[in-house]
This record gives structure tokens, C-alpha cells and sequence, in this order.
């Protein structure tokens, strides 16, 4: 759990600067072998960044997803939305600093009135990773 609480002192801070974040949920794994996560949420999205095996993960979702099943996207996944490629979803050094420069047009694409047209492209990336894999 502390490398998930660091990981959002040094990088996420700001998201708590300013009305509309709050933490949700956590749970903590006793010996950092399981999965130790926190939960944000705000207006239109929430935010899972998880510890699992010294990795740590971020993955968002929608709360203004109408289908029944809100889906979460990973890193790499928002990451190619906005037109960036990285080579994995662990929250790397590299990958920490992208996020940076990326998560106010990540917040401002799930906005309710553009979430519709984002989670569309989320989810067109998403089946085309998958056919690739197959």
C-alpha cells in the first residue's frame, strides 16, 4: 500500500488541489505479494491504481457509461487513445511522467458530455487489441 499512497503523492497530488476527488475505497495486502489498491472518484470517473507484486497499474472508468457492465481501460489503453504508444501498463518512470501530461485531457474526455464519443473509441481499441492477440 505505501508504494500505491507514494505513487500518488508524487504524481497525483494535484487532483486533490481542487474540489471534485475523493478517495473511495482501498484495501491493503499484508505482505505485498497480493493486491493492494486505492480508489478515486470524482463527478464523472473513477480512477483504480493498484500495487500487485511491486507493479503498480493505473486504469480508469466512466461513471457516465450506460452500458450495464462499466468497463475499466488501462494505461496503455488511455495512452493510445490520446495518440501515444507505450510498451506497457505498469506505471513505469517513463509511463508516471505521460500520465502527468495526459490525465487533464483524460479527466476533460470523460466529462459527461464527451464521455459517449470516448468510450466508443475506448472500446474500438479495445476489440482491436484483442483481434490482434487472437
Amino acid at each position: 500500500m505505501l508504494s500505491v499512497l507514494t505513487f500518488l503523492v508524487e504524481h497525483c497530488s494535484y487532483l486533490f488541489e481542487r474540489p471534485g476527488f475523493r478517495l473511495t475505497d482501498s484495501r491493503t495486502a499484508p505482505n505485498g505479494l497480493k493486491r493492494s489498491y486505492l480508489k478515486l472518484e470524482s463527478e464523472d470517473m473513477e480512477i483504480l491504481i493498484e500495487s500487485k507484486l511491486g507493479d503498480i497499474t493505473w486504469k480508469m472508468r466512466s461513471l457516465h457509461d450506460s452500458s450495464p457492465r462499466k468497463i475499466w481501460f488501462s494505461f496503455d489503453q488511455l495512452a493510445q487513445l490520446l495518440s501515444h504508444e507505450v510498451t506497457t501498463s505498469t506505471l513505469t518512470e517513463e509511463n508516471c511522467q505521460l500520465l502527468e501530461l495526459l490525465l487533464p485531457e483524460l479527466m476533460s474526455r470523460f466529462e459527461k458530455e464527451r464521455a459517449p464519443e470516448t468510450l466508443e473509441s475506448l472500446r474500438a481499441l479495445k476489440r482491436k487489441a484483442k483481434l490482434q492477440s487472437s
